[in-house]
């Protein structure tokens, strides 16, 4: 299934190969639900990161 992702979105291999460093060093990930107005939802993510040693 990712393969065919990849084919039909190259930006979502950019996005993997930026992001993996990231989550290398990702103690947890939260996401929250600040609600919705006009039919725009609004959300937040906090990222917990840390060294690992």
């Amino acid at each position: 299934m990712q393969p065919v992702i990849e084919a039909k979105f190259p930006i979502v291999r950019v996005l993997e190969l930026s992001i993996k460093p990231l989550f290398n060093n990702l103690r947890s990930l939260t996401i929250s639900s600040q609600g919705s107005e006009n039919s725009v939802r609004r959300g937040t993510i906090f990222f917990n990161l840390g060294v690992k040693s």
